[in-house]
């Protein structure tokens, strides 16, 4: 069965600078979470190397990833959720204080992500891109090793790392919508103060934590 991508507005904006002399480089939001004082490892002129898929733009990635032809979208989706999972583990690696830059586990999630922004931005190089996704989700990152859980609801299963699930209790606590202590178990009081949160963001009333709205959630 092919892929369902997810469709998410992120509640920030990617912002830009473009020049082909120095190549479409993020404004310093990454660089300031990997080294904490906003240094850059790259080059005098501002330049580095991107590598592997990351290095196309944004523009045939998403090309691809609209082919009619299955095993060409298969064959995209293989590939960059690859590339993608290991940036986003060096990320893991080099960033101080994480144990894992997104709140979200499904790689496929992430994938969702990185298209979406590289549709509003087809100038820009999938690492581009990949860097203001991961910029844009480290305010909810887990800062410590934390177990996975999952989260199911009929056939709709995903896994959270505990810490993340605590992180929504205490966000649903904090609007008075879950009244219980939190403790990082997703049970069915969690899942009807999500509802509800749902209901008030206008988001499907689902009681399920999918990838929307746990960031908007955890990020608003």
């Amino acid at each position: 069965m092919a892929p369902q991508f997810l469709t998410f507005t992120f509640p920030w904006k990617v912002e830009l600078l473009y020049s082909v002399s120095k190549r479409i480089l993020l404004v310093g939001v990454l660089a300031l979470v990997v080294s904490g004082t906003g240094a850059r490892a790259d080059d005098k002129d501002g330049k580095y190397a991107v590598r592997g898929a990351g290095a196309q733009s944004c523009e045939r990635f998403v090309s691809y990833m609209g082919s009619s032809d299955a095993a060409v979208k298969r064959e995209t989706v293989l590939i960059y959720d690859a590339w993608f999972s290991g940036y986003a583990s060096h990320v893991n690696r080099v960033a101080e204080k994480t144990y894992d830059i997104s709140p979200i586990v499904s790689s496929i999630d992430m994938l969702n992500l990185l298209i979406q922004q590289c549709a509003r931005n087809p100038k820009a190089l999938v690492e581009t891109i990949a860097a203001g996704v991961l910029s844009g989700l480290a305010p909810g990152k887990v800062a410590e090793e934390s177990e996975l859980v999952t989260v199911a609801d009929g056939e709709n299963k995903r896994e959270y790392r505990r810490s993340t699930i605590l992180a929504v209790q205490v966000k649903l606590a904090a609007q008075k919508l879950l009244t219980e202590k939190p403790d990082g178990r997703f049970g069915p009081k969690t899942s009807a103060a999500l509802m509800q949160f749902q209901k008030a963001e206008k988001l499907p009333e689902t009681g399920f934590l999918d990838a929307r709205t746990l960031l908007r959630l955890v990020l608003k």
